[in-house]
């Protein structure tokens, strides 16, 4: 059985008043960390290798679809302190669509290390599949790639791929 580690964030926003009266919004931000075992999958770089966005008018109401999946896994030669070594590498592509005319594409790779059965597993993998030994590596490009494509769709005028949270007043 595969183990994940989790890390909620909690946000509110709770009205109080100081001892003088005057009343005070409050922003709480609680860590709530749920350790459920051990992967043997570890993270140890990233890279970004090729990002484009597209804007053209919009026509209706605004639907946005996203995909990430793996184009490949494969044994590169990396150069760690000064010496070569080889090394595993996890390629991803990216895409949020926009009602098919305005697009967001990233594409990018992560160096990590695993022991042999699980990264024989991920390289034996097909693209649209999602295994358990890959779900570290597809959140972290999933990661990546969310905060890239929020950047460029700010700067493109366009809505962010993803919801944002918000801020809410407790009841």
């Amino acid at each position: 059985m595969k183990e994940y580690s989790f890390l909620l964030l909690e946000i509110s926003l709770d009205s109080g008043s100081n001892p003088d009266g005057a009343i005070e919004n409050l922003l709480k931000i609680t860590f709530h960390s749920v350790i459920k075992g051990d992967t043997m999958i570890k993270i140890l770089g990233s890279q970004i290798t090729k990002i484009r966005g597209e804007r053209k008018e919009f026509d209706g109401p605004i639907k946005v679809s996203t995909e990430l999946k793996k184009t490949s896994v494969e044994e590169r030669e990396v150069i760690i302190g000064g010496e070569k070594k080889k090394g595993d590498f996890f390629d991803f592509a990216f895409k949020a669509n926009y009602n098919n005319k305005n697009l967001i594409e990233i594409e990018g790779s992560l160096f990590f290390t695993g022991d042999d059965k699980e990264v024989k597993a991920i390289k034996s993998a097909k693209s649209s599949e999602s295994i358990d030994e890959m779900l570290p590596l597809l959140n972290q490009a999933y990661q990546l790639c969310s905060i890239q494509a929020i950047l460029l769709s700010e700067k493109l005028r366009i809505p962010a791929p993803i919801k944002l949270p918000r801020l809410a007043k407790k009841e």
